[in-house]
């Protein structure tokens, strides 16, 4: 059980094998340092394994937070070399500061570096109480309009926006960020969900699979609320009550099967609720 204080919201994540170790089929002898193969798998492995954590580390301070703000950072290649990622970082992180120093402690932000296909590196995250934004002139629009329909977002100059558009945001721009150009879009607490999603999707982490060895996939501020998490070893019976005898508001819920070797390893159910489950 995952509850997050802020949001007040809590993940119910229910296994039929209780789980002692994520990667307990791994072969864990030792490996020879010549045998370049072996090696090569169990990189991939630690790999795969890292980028999980990640990913459940991203999407865990997402949801614990409340957020203002989605924002995308794009460089400027005649300032800074798009496709040093250290360098780009490192001057990412100095903007970030000096706007904590501006703006107070009440500045939050969790950013994840992407990766283009050119090898250019930019980032998206979420941001709370950023100041000096300015109306960029351009508009987020998804939904129905008159005489069609945006599936997915596309951005419009203002006075381009199709008549009857159901969805029309503001798009701001970041005065103090000058290594490039920023795209912020204000979100209300019913996208909360959605965008902590994207932050983890497979898309945004396969970008982050070019990062280099050692580096770290995300960075925050050190005022994030963060999860309380418990595990409980149950009968099924118990287990089952407390799974569907929840009578408070369930946002999500589904069931998985994981199969090794052809065979049903474990059955997980999960649920997404509002309120704590007592």
């Amino acid at each position: 059980m995952i509850y997050y204080p802020e949001t007040e919201e809590c993940e119910i994540q229910f296994f039929n094998k209780a789980i002692q170790s994520p990667d307990e089929d791994i072969d864990r002898q030792p490996v020879e340092p010549e045998d370049e193969k072996v090696r090569a798998t169990r990189e991939k492995i630690n790999q795969e394994r890292n980028m999980r954590r990640a990913k459940k580390k991203i999407f865990q301070l997402a949801r614990a937070n409340k957020w203002q703000y989605w924002v995308t950072l794009t460089l400027n290649p005649e300032k800074i070399d798009r496709s040093d990622y250290d360098t780009c970082v490192k001057k990412v992180r100095n903007v970030i500061k000096s706007a904590v120093r501006r703006y107070g402690e009440d500045l939050r932000y969790l950013m994840v570096p992407d990766c283009h296909e050119d090898g250019c590196w930019h980032f998206h995250g979420l941001m709370f109480g950023l100041g000096d934004l300015e109306d960029s002139g351009r508009r987020r629009c998804v939904g129905t309009y008159d005489g069609g329909e945006l599936k997915q977002a596309k951005y419009y100059k203002t006075e381009e926006v199709p008549a009857g558009m159901e969805k029309v945001q503001m798009v701001w721009n970041w005065s103090k960020f000058r290594l490039g150009w920023t795209t912020i879009v204000e979100i209300g607490d019913e996208d909360s969900a959605k965008t902590s999603n994207y932050l983890c999707n497979d898309h945004l982490f396969k970008g982050m699979s070019a990062l280099p060895k050692g580096r770290k996939r995300y960075f925050f501020s050190k005022n994030l609320n963060v999860p309380r998490e418990k595990t409980y070893l149950m009968k099924p019976e118990d287990a089952h009550e407390l799974f569907f005898g929840f009578d408070g508001e369930v946002k999500y819920q589904k069931a998985v099967t994981v199969k090794k070797n052809g065979k049903i390893y474990n059955r997980i159910l999960y649920a997404q609720t509002k309120g704590l489950v007592q």
